[in-house]
């Protein structure tokens, strides 16, 4: 038997990408929404790391704790869309690796 296997980038996918429980994850056909939850109830806050097409930093917390709903951006109308992007969780300063979402035309 003979198995072929391709390289592939590290991580290219959408998400989602956990710290723990907690995680991000990018949705919408040209990966244009970012979601980050917290999923523990351990005091620790939770974010999303996470850079634009065009260069721009952002963060998105997670700002109700472990509680409903999770918290989102929307680049839709602004035509930007999230190139990579990570969870982090607070007080305890981890995050999960990058993750690199394929974006409107692909890798």
């Amino acid at each position: 038997m003979l198995v072929v296997g391709m390289a592939t980038p590290a991580n290219a996918w959408s998400g989602p990408a956990y710290q723990g429980n907690d995680y991000a994850r990018v949705i919408g056909v040209p990966d244009n929404i970012i979601e980050v939850c917290d999923q523990e109830s351990d005091g620790h806050g939770v974010y999303a790391d996470y850079y634009l097409n065009i260069g721009a930093h952002r963060t998105l917390t997670d700002a109700n704790g472990s509680a409903y709903p999770c918290y989102k951006d929307d680049w839709y109308y602004e035509g930007y869309w999230i190139v990579r992007f990570r969870v982090c969780e607070k007080v305890i300063n981890a995050c999960s690796g990058w993750w690199y979402p394929d974006g409107p035309g692909g890798n």
